[in-house]
């Protein structure tokens, strides 16, 4: 459908914008396919995002660890997601795949801290965390939690590489595991949720981060 809005609407002025003529066709086509795709990209990325909160939350809430003050995205966070930094670095580290091994990964190094925090956020915007805090739990003071001699032990490095190295599947990674990450997220932060309800109890602070209960 978009394609062909866009055949019918954009097509003839981005020829004439490219000088008209058969180089001019060649390339207003060519344009017209690559809006067309990015467009059929956002529409599913938005879509996959809505149904990952929804799994999100229903997990959580079927765990009995979705409180009743915790604030639910919104359809401008839902949309705000389909331009996280994380998302572009992704992109254009892609290619580092094309390299058996070694290229994945390197590609696990550089994104999975950043997309483990994409599936965490959900939580950590939900109980009211600023960005600032959020970025101290993940990456660490100075950046400390991603230094080569500390990722490894980073819980949102280890989550991260799960979800990127399942994503990787064709066709079924970017979809139906994708779903999967969201729950597997979900039922992470409902650890942390019972393990801060278990340290107020108990006459402590904090929020756990880890895999475990490391505040």
């Amino acid at each position: 459908m978009a394609l062909i809005v866009l055949m019918a609407t954009t097509l003839k002025p981005q020829a004439n914008l490219l000088g008209g003529g058969e180089v001019g066709w060649i390339l207003a086509i060519l344009a017209v396919l690559i809006e067309a795709v990015i467009i059929l990209y956002m529409v599913c990325k938005l879509l996959l995002n809505k149904l990952q909160e929804d799994i999100f939350i229903k997990v959580m809430k079927a765990e009995g660890a979705w409180q009743a003050h915790f604030v639910a995205p919104t359809f401008m966070d839902t949309m705000l997601c389909c331009f996280t930094p994380s998302l572009v670095i992704q992109i254009f580290t892609l290619p580092l795949n094309v390299f058996p091994v070694i290229g994945t990964i390197a590609y696990l190094f550089v994104n999975a801290v950043t997309y483990s925090w994409d599936f965490m956020a959900m939580y950590y915007d939900a109980i009211g965390l600023s960005s600032s805090v959020q970025r101290s739990m993940v990456v660490g003071n100075s950046c400390s939690k991603i230094m080569p001699s500390n990722i490894l032990s980073n819980p949102h490095f280890q989550f991260g590489s799960w979800c990127l190295l399942l994503e990787l599947i064709p066709v079924f990674g970017p979809s139906f595991l994708s779903l999967g990450n969201a729950c597997g997220a979900a039922l992470w932060a409902v650890d942390m949720e019972r393990t801060k309800m278990a340290k107020r109890v108990d006459g402590g602070l904090g929020i756990g981060i880890g895999v475990g209960s490391e505040v």
